[in-house]
């Protein structure tokens, strides 16, 4: 296959369950992380147990442009990108005058800027084919307001309804759009953003395989939002019945009830 599967975040978690999905599909790839250590091992399993070929890019996407870095090298390298899939994100979670704004700021770039920049970029290049796959990670934190998480909620409501309303403008195009919704996942994720959970929690999230394989099915319903899980999708049916305020007010008291992060001010 001479088209590839451009994939941020494809060092770990849904991000590699993505390539080893696409992998087995016969899809080439273009793997975009910021570890060039494990991005090199991740190549050489793929390409020695699919033989496909795989391009490697490391590239930390936070940093302003680095989006445009990537975008050169695709084009330098004549690579024609048939799926994109926006997953290079992270979550920062705590009392609000406890984080580190230059640190919420790289947070709003990764989650919010590099998408848009890609999906600029490779949504014209598809719509000029008259095909295409765009799969942007959003979260089940983009239906309700998430104290303590404020600008990581924020992020993933702006990636549901800018996903949404792409799929919107450009339907019958030939061009898929999907934001995919993840609750809490089996990943670094957590431990990474400062939501600290037992070991005894992470082991009862879904792994990032099983999350990957359903949205990627889900491709073939022609659905737009893809929520993964009965829970999750139960949550977000009560947080649209629910008063907005009540919603905010639940979520607010669980985590200072529950969660281990010194959240005081």
């Amino acid at each position: 296959m001479d088209r590839y599967a451009l994939i941020t975040g494809a060092s770990r978690g849904i991000g590699l369950a993505f390539a080893e999905i696409l992998a087995k599909q016969g899809y080439d790839l273009l793997l975009i992380a910021r570890d060039e250590t494990k991005l090199a091992a991740i190549q050489k399993r793929l390409q020695d147990n699919f033989h496909i070929t795989v391009v490697i890019f490391p590239v930390d996407l936070s940093v302003s442009g680095s989006s445009q870095s990537l975008i050169d090298f695709v084009l330098r390298n004549n690579i024609a990108v048939h799926v994109l899939i926006n997953n290079a994100g992270f979550g920062y979670f705590g009392g609000y005058f406890n984080l580190s704004l230059a640190r919420e700021l790289e947070m709003i770039n990764l989650n919010i800027v590099s998408v848009v920049y890609l999906t600029r970029y490779f949504l014209g290049s598809m719509l000029k084919s008259g095909s295409g796959i765009i799969i942007n990670i959003a979260s089940t934190a983009a239906f309700a307001p998430r104290p303590y998480a404020g600008s990581y909620s924020a992020s993933k409501s702006y990636l549901l309804s800018y996903t949404e309303s792409l799929a919107g403008e450009f339907k019958g195009s030939g061009v898929k759009l999907m934001a995919l919704c993840p609750g809490p996942t089996r990943t670094e994720f957590h431990r990474q953003s400062g939501d600290m959970v037992s070991d005894r929690e992470l082991n009862l999230m879904p792994a990032a395989e099983k999350v990957a394989e359903y949205g990627w099915r889900s491709l073939r319903k022609k659905q737009v939002v893809v929520i993964y899980g009965w829970r999750n999708k139960l949550f977000i049916v009560l947080a649209r019945i629910i008063p907005r305020g009540r919603v905010r007010n639940i979520l607010s008291f669980i985590k200072r009830s529950f969660s281990p992060v010194k959240l005081k001010h």
